[in-house]
Protein backbone atom coordinates (compact mmCIF):
# COMPACT_ATOMS: atom_id res chain seq x y z
CA UNK A 1 0.00 0.00 0.00
CA UNK A 2 1.48 3.35 -1.04
CA UNK A 3 2.12 6.02 1.55
CA UNK A 4 -0.33 8.90 1.66
CA UNK A 5 0.85 12.10 0.03
CA UNK A 6 1.20 15.20 2.17
CA UNK A 7 -0.81 18.43 1.98
CA UNK A 8 0.07 21.58 3.90
CA UNK A 9 -2.74 24.13 4.22
CA UNK A 10 -1.90 27.69 5.21
CA UNK A 11 -4.89 29.39 6.81
CA UNK A 12 -6.75 26.13 7.34
CA UNK A 13 -8.62 27.02 10.55
CA UNK A 14 -10.99 29.42 8.79
CA UNK A 15 -14.31 29.34 7.01
CA UNK A 16 -13.12 27.58 3.86
CA UNK A 17 -10.50 25.45 5.58
CA UNK A 18 -13.05 23.46 7.55
CA UNK A 19 -14.81 21.74 4.59
CA UNK A 20 -11.48 21.48 2.77
CA UNK A 21 -9.88 19.50 5.60
CA UNK A 22 -12.98 17.35 5.86
CA UNK A 23 -12.60 16.42 2.20
CA UNK A 24 -8.85 15.67 2.43
CA UNK A 25 -8.17 14.15 5.85
CA UNK A 26 -8.87 10.52 4.97
CA UNK A 27 -6.81 10.45 1.75
CA UNK A 28 -3.85 12.66 2.62
CA UNK A 29 -1.51 13.46 5.47
CA UNK A 30 -2.80 16.94 6.26
CA UNK A 31 -0.89 19.66 8.10
CA UNK A 32 -2.72 22.88 8.95
CA UNK A 33 -0.72 26.05 9.60
CA UNK A 34 -2.73 28.84 11.19
CA UNK A 35 -1.98 31.41 13.93
CA UNK A 36 -5.72 31.28 14.72
CA UNK A 37 -6.52 34.98 14.57
CA UNK A 38 -10.23 34.25 14.87
CA UNK A 39 -10.18 31.77 17.77
CA UNK A 40 -11.51 28.79 15.83
CA UNK A 41 -11.00 25.55 17.71
CA UNK A 42 -12.82 23.11 15.42
CA UNK A 43 -10.15 20.50 14.84
CA UNK A 44 -10.20 17.08 13.19
CA UNK A 45 -8.53 13.94 14.48
CA UNK A 46 -5.51 12.67 12.53
CA UNK A 47 -4.70 16.18 11.27
CA UNK A 48 -1.54 17.97 12.35
CA UNK A 49 -2.04 21.56 13.51
CA UNK A 50 0.73 24.12 13.81
CA UNK A 51 -0.11 27.40 15.53
CA UNK A 52 2.27 29.38 13.37
CA UNK A 53 2.14 32.10 10.75
CA UNK A 54 3.60 31.93 7.27
CA UNK A 55 6.49 34.10 8.53
CA UNK A 56 7.77 31.23 10.70
CA UNK A 57 8.66 29.04 7.71
CA UNK A 58 12.09 28.87 6.12
CA UNK A 59 11.55 25.55 4.31
CA UNK A 60 8.61 23.34 3.32
CA UNK A 61 8.48 19.62 2.65
CA UNK A 62 5.10 18.59 1.21
CA UNK A 63 3.64 17.21 -2.00
CA UNK A 64 0.91 19.85 -2.15
CA UNK A 65 0.49 23.32 -0.70
CA UNK A 66 -2.88 25.08 -0.48
CA UNK A 67 -2.69 28.78 0.33
CA UNK A 68 -5.87 29.97 2.05
CA UNK A 69 -4.11 32.45 4.35
CA UNK A 70 -5.54 35.92 3.79
CA UNK A 71 -6.89 39.12 5.17
CA UNK A 72 -10.02 37.92 3.61
CA UNK A 73 -12.44 40.55 2.38
CA UNK A 74 -12.79 44.16 1.22
CA UNK A 75 -13.72 45.79 4.59
CA UNK A 76 -10.69 44.20 6.26
CA UNK A 77 -8.54 45.32 3.34
CA UNK A 78 -9.65 48.91 3.94
CA UNK A 79 -8.82 48.83 7.66
CA UNK A 80 -5.66 46.73 7.38
CA UNK A 81 -4.29 47.54 3.94
CA UNK A 82 -0.59 46.90 4.58
CA UNK A 83 -1.19 43.51 6.12
CA UNK A 84 -3.56 42.59 3.29
CA UNK A 85 -0.71 42.89 0.77
CA UNK A 86 1.77 41.26 3.14
CA UNK A 87 -0.28 38.10 3.74
CA UNK A 88 -2.28 37.83 0.52
CA UNK A 89 0.51 38.71 -1.92
CA UNK A 90 4.04 38.77 -0.51
CA UNK A 91 3.76 35.71 1.73
CA UNK A 92 1.87 33.67 -0.89
CA UNK A 93 4.75 34.17 -3.31
CA UNK A 94 7.41 33.56 -0.65
CA UNK A 95 5.79 30.29 0.47
CA UNK A 96 5.59 29.17 -3.17
CA UNK A 97 9.31 29.90 -3.56
CA UNK A 98 10.01 27.73 -0.50
CA UNK A 99 7.98 24.93 -2.08
CA UNK A 100 9.96 25.24 -5.29
CA UNK A 101 13.28 25.00 -3.47
CA UNK A 102 12.37 21.62 -1.93
CA UNK A 103 13.71 18.39 -3.44
CA UNK A 104 10.35 17.22 -4.78
CA UNK A 105 7.82 18.42 -7.31
CA UNK A 106 5.14 20.43 -5.52
CA UNK A 107 1.75 21.62 -6.67
CA UNK A 108 0.72 24.97 -5.20
CA UNK A 109 -2.96 25.99 -5.07
CA UNK A 110 -3.85 29.64 -4.47
CA UNK A 111 -7.33 30.61 -3.31
CA UNK A 112 -7.75 33.70 -5.48
CA UNK A 113 -10.91 35.67 -6.24
CA UNK A 114 -13.21 36.72 -9.06
CA UNK A 115 -13.16 40.15 -7.42
CA UNK A 116 -10.05 40.84 -9.54
CA UNK A 117 -12.50 41.68 -12.36
CA UNK A 118 -13.75 44.61 -10.27
CA UNK A 119 -16.09 46.71 -12.38
CA UNK A 120 -16.20 44.83 -15.66
CA UNK A 121 -19.77 43.81 -16.45
CA UNK A 122 -20.00 44.28 -20.21
CA UNK A 123 -19.56 40.54 -20.80
CA UNK A 124 -18.78 37.42 -18.79
CA UNK A 125 -15.04 37.48 -18.12
CA UNK A 126 -12.70 34.65 -19.06
CA UNK A 127 -9.35 34.11 -17.38
CA UNK A 128 -7.35 35.85 -20.11
CA UNK A 129 -9.47 39.03 -20.05
CA UNK A 130 -8.31 42.33 -18.64
CA UNK A 131 -8.82 42.69 -14.90
CA UNK A 132 -9.80 45.84 -13.03
CA UNK A 133 -9.43 45.28 -9.28
CA UNK A 134 -10.89 48.08 -7.17
CA UNK A 135 -10.11 47.15 -3.58
CA UNK A 136 -6.84 46.36 -1.81
CA UNK A 137 -8.10 42.80 -1.29
CA UNK A 138 -8.68 42.29 -5.02
CA UNK A 139 -5.39 44.00 -5.95
CA UNK A 140 -3.47 41.77 -3.54
CA UNK A 141 -4.96 38.69 -5.17
CA UNK A 142 -4.08 39.60 -8.75
CA UNK A 143 -0.60 40.68 -7.61
CA UNK A 144 -0.16 37.27 -6.00
CA UNK A 145 -1.20 35.56 -9.24
CA UNK A 146 1.28 37.59 -11.27
CA UNK A 147 4.08 36.81 -8.84
CA UNK A 148 3.26 33.11 -8.78
CA UNK A 149 3.31 32.96 -12.56
CA UNK A 150 6.95 34.07 -12.42
CA UNK A 151 7.82 31.49 -9.75
CA UNK A 152 6.09 28.53 -11.46
CA UNK A 153 8.29 26.13 -13.37
CA UNK A 154 10.40 23.06 -12.70
CA UNK A 155 9.48 21.57 -9.32
CA UNK A 156 6.48 23.91 -8.93
CA UNK A 157 3.12 23.76 -10.66
CA UNK A 158 0.76 26.57 -9.68
CA UNK A 159 -3.04 26.67 -9.97
CA UNK A 160 -4.86 29.89 -9.11
CA UNK A 161 -8.55 29.38 -8.42
CA UNK A 162 -10.48 32.62 -8.82
CA UNK A 163 -13.43 31.87 -6.58
CA UNK A 164 -16.86 33.43 -6.75
CA UNK A 165 -18.16 34.98 -3.51
CA UNK A 166 -18.23 32.34 -0.80
CA UNK A 167 -21.43 31.36 0.99
CA UNK A 168 -22.90 28.52 3.01
CA UNK A 169 -22.12 26.77 6.27
CA UNK A 170 -18.94 25.36 7.76
CA UNK A 171 -17.96 24.79 11.37
CA UNK A 172 -16.40 28.27 11.20
CA UNK A 173 -19.29 30.00 9.45
CA UNK A 174 -18.91 33.66 8.52
CA UNK A 175 -21.85 36.01 8.19
CA UNK A 176 -19.90 38.96 6.75
CA UNK A 177 -20.71 37.77 3.23
CA UNK A 178 -23.64 38.93 1.14
CA UNK A 179 -25.73 35.78 0.82
CA UNK A 180 -25.10 34.60 4.38
CA UNK A 181 -25.96 38.06 5.73
CA UNK A 182 -29.19 38.18 3.74
CA UNK A 183 -30.40 34.81 5.01
CA UNK A 184 -29.58 35.36 8.69
CA UNK A 185 -31.01 38.88 8.57
CA UNK A 186 -34.19 37.53 6.97
CA UNK A 187 -34.58 34.87 9.64
CA UNK A 188 -33.67 37.17 12.54
CA UNK A 189 -35.49 40.38 11.61
CA UNK A 190 -37.82 39.43 8.78
CA UNK A 191 -35.96 41.96 6.60
CA UNK A 192 -33.20 41.90 4.00
CA UNK A 193 -31.21 45.12 3.91
CA UNK A 194 -29.44 45.97 0.66
CA UNK A 195 -26.59 48.39 1.34
CA UNK A 196 -26.06 49.38 -2.31
CA UNK A 197 -28.51 50.14 -5.10
CA UNK A 198 -28.84 46.38 -5.63
CA UNK A 199 -27.71 46.42 -9.25
CA UNK A 200 -24.19 44.89 -9.10
CA UNK A 201 -23.70 41.42 -10.57
CA UNK A 202 -22.04 38.86 -8.34
CA UNK A 203 -21.31 35.13 -8.73
CA UNK A 204 -21.53 32.91 -5.63
CA UNK A 205 -20.17 29.53 -4.59
CA UNK A 206 -20.87 27.28 -1.62
CA UNK A 207 -17.79 26.66 0.55
CA UNK A 208 -18.24 22.90 0.12
CA UNK A 209 -17.88 23.30 -3.65
CA UNK A 210 -14.81 25.45 -3.07
CA UNK A 211 -13.34 22.56 -1.09
CA UNK A 212 -14.15 20.05 -3.85
CA UNK A 213 -12.49 22.21 -6.49
CA UNK A 214 -9.31 22.49 -4.45
CA UNK A 215 -9.22 18.77 -3.78
CA UNK A 216 -9.64 18.10 -7.51
CA UNK A 217 -6.83 20.56 -8.28
CA UNK A 218 -4.28 18.52 -6.38
CA UNK A 219 -4.03 15.75 -8.98
CA UNK A 220 -5.94 16.84 -12.08
CA UNK A 221 -3.81 17.19 -15.23
CA UNK A 222 -2.79 20.68 -16.34
CA UNK A 223 -1.16 21.70 -19.62
CA UNK A 224 1.68 23.80 -18.20
CA UNK A 225 3.29 24.95 -14.98
CA UNK A 226 0.78 27.77 -14.35
CA UNK A 227 -3.00 27.81 -14.73
CA UNK A 228 -5.82 30.15 -13.68
CA UNK A 229 -9.45 29.04 -13.39
CA UNK A 230 -12.61 30.99 -12.65
CA UNK A 231 -14.49 28.81 -10.16
CA UNK A 232 -18.25 29.27 -9.80
CA UNK A 233 -21.27 28.83 -12.06
CA UNK A 234 -23.60 30.84 -14.25
CA UNK A 235 -26.63 29.37 -12.46
CA UNK A 236 -25.37 30.80 -9.16
CA UNK A 237 -24.83 34.34 -10.50
CA UNK A 238 -27.26 37.14 -9.60
CA UNK A 239 -27.68 40.84 -9.31
CA UNK A 240 -27.67 41.65 -5.58
CA UNK A 241 -31.29 42.80 -5.76
CA UNK A 242 -32.27 39.62 -7.59
CA UNK A 243 -30.51 37.52 -4.95
CA UNK A 244 -32.46 39.34 -2.23
CA UNK A 245 -35.71 38.68 -4.08
CA UNK A 246 -35.00 34.95 -4.27
CA UNK A 247 -34.16 34.78 -0.58
CA UNK A 248 -37.25 36.85 0.22
CA UNK A 249 -39.44 34.26 -1.52
CA UNK A 250 -37.79 31.43 0.41
CA UNK A 251 -37.99 33.14 3.82
CA UNK A 252 -40.97 35.53 3.47
CA UNK A 253 -38.71 38.43 4.46
CA UNK A 254 -39.23 42.00 3.25
CA UNK A 255 -36.55 43.77 1.21
CA UNK A 256 -35.23 47.17 2.28
CA UNK A 257 -33.32 49.38 -0.18
CA UNK A 258 -32.64 52.89 1.08
CA UNK A 259 -33.13 55.69 -1.45
CA UNK A 260 -29.72 57.09 -0.58
CA UNK A 261 -27.80 53.84 -1.02
CA UNK A 262 -24.69 54.35 -3.15
CA UNK A 263 -23.89 52.56 -6.37
CA UNK A 264 -21.51 49.66 -5.78
CA UNK A 265 -18.85 49.75 -8.51
CA UNK A 266 -17.84 46.14 -7.78
CA UNK A 267 -19.93 44.45 -10.45
CA UNK A 268 -18.88 41.64 -12.77
CA UNK A 269 -20.10 38.51 -14.49
CA UNK A 270 -17.75 35.61 -15.09
CA UNK A 271 -17.38 32.80 -17.62
CA UNK A 272 -16.70 29.49 -15.85
CA UNK A 273 -16.50 27.22 -18.90
CA UNK A 274 -12.74 26.62 -18.66
CA UNK A 275 -13.10 25.21 -15.15
CA UNK A 276 -16.25 23.22 -15.96
CA UNK A 277 -14.50 21.56 -18.92
CA UNK A 278 -11.48 20.73 -16.77
CA UNK A 279 -13.42 19.51 -13.74
CA UNK A 280 -15.25 16.70 -15.61
CA UNK A 281 -17.70 16.09 -12.77
CA UNK A 282 -21.14 17.29 -11.81
CA UNK A 283 -20.90 21.00 -11.07
CA UNK A 284 -21.95 22.74 -8.91
CA UNK A 285 -23.23 20.44 -6.19
CA UNK A 286 -24.78 23.22 -4.07
CA UNK A 287 -27.06 25.94 -5.44
CA UNK A 288 -29.04 28.81 -3.92
CA UNK A 289 -31.89 26.73 -2.48
CA UNK A 290 -29.48 24.23 -0.91
CA UNK A 291 -27.40 27.02 0.59
CA UNK A 292 -30.40 28.87 2.03
CA UNK A 293 -31.65 25.60 3.53
CA UNK A 294 -28.34 24.81 5.22
CA UNK A 295 -28.04 28.37 6.55
CA UNK A 296 -31.59 28.11 7.89
CA UNK A 297 -30.73 24.84 9.65
CA UNK A 298 -27.57 26.46 11.03
CA UNK A 299 -29.64 29.36 12.36
CA UNK A 300 -32.22 27.23 14.13
CA UNK A 301 -29.60 24.92 15.66
CA UNK A 302 -27.78 27.94 17.11
CA UNK A 303 -31.06 29.37 18.42
CA UNK A 304 -31.90 26.04 20.02
CA UNK A 305 -28.48 25.88 21.68
CA UNK A 306 -27.93 29.51 22.69
CA UNK A 307 -31.38 31.13 22.72
CA UNK A 308 -33.24 33.68 20.61
CA UNK A 309 -30.87 36.53 21.35
CA UNK A 310 -27.83 34.82 19.78
CA UNK A 311 -28.14 36.61 16.41
CA UNK A 312 -29.69 39.89 17.60
CA UNK A 313 -26.55 41.89 16.85
CA UNK A 314 -24.74 39.46 14.54
CA UNK A 315 -23.15 42.21 12.42
CA UNK A 316 -21.17 43.32 15.47
CA UNK A 317 -20.26 39.77 16.46
CA UNK A 318 -16.57 38.89 16.67
CA UNK A 319 -17.61 35.27 16.15
CA UNK A 320 -19.25 35.82 12.77
CA UNK A 321 -17.70 39.05 11.42
CA UNK A 322 -13.95 38.79 10.87
CA UNK A 323 -13.37 42.55 10.79
CA UNK A 324 -14.90 42.92 14.26
CA UNK A 325 -12.49 40.34 15.66
CA UNK A 326 -9.44 41.98 14.07
CA UNK A 327 -10.47 45.39 15.34
CA UNK A 328 -11.06 44.07 18.84
CA UNK A 329 -7.72 42.26 19.01
CA UNK A 330 -5.76 45.14 17.55
CA UNK A 331 -7.24 47.58 20.06
CA UNK A 332 -5.86 45.48 22.93
CA UNK A 333 -2.05 45.59 23.45
CA UNK A 334 -2.11 42.04 24.78
CA UNK A 335 -3.77 40.54 21.70
CA UNK A 336 -2.59 42.95 18.98
CA UNK A 337 -1.88 41.02 15.77
CA UNK A 338 -0.10 43.67 13.69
Amino acid sequence: MSEKKSVIIFGGLGYVGDPLIESLKDEYNVTVVDPNWFDNFHKFHNVRYLSKSTFDFKSINADFCIYLAAVSNDPMGVKFSDHTYLVNEYEAIRIAELCKSSQKEVRFILASSCSVYGSLEDNAKVESDHVKPITDYAKSKINAELGLEKVAGENLKVICLRFATACGVSRSTRLDLALNDFVISALTTGKIEILSDGMPWRPFINVKDMAMSMKYSLNAPIDNFFQVYNVGSKVFTFRIKELAEYISKLTNAKISIADTNPTDSRSYTVNFSKFETWYKRKWPLHLLEDTVEELTNFYFKKIEKYGKDHFNDFRNSTQYFRLKMLQQKNSNPRTKLF
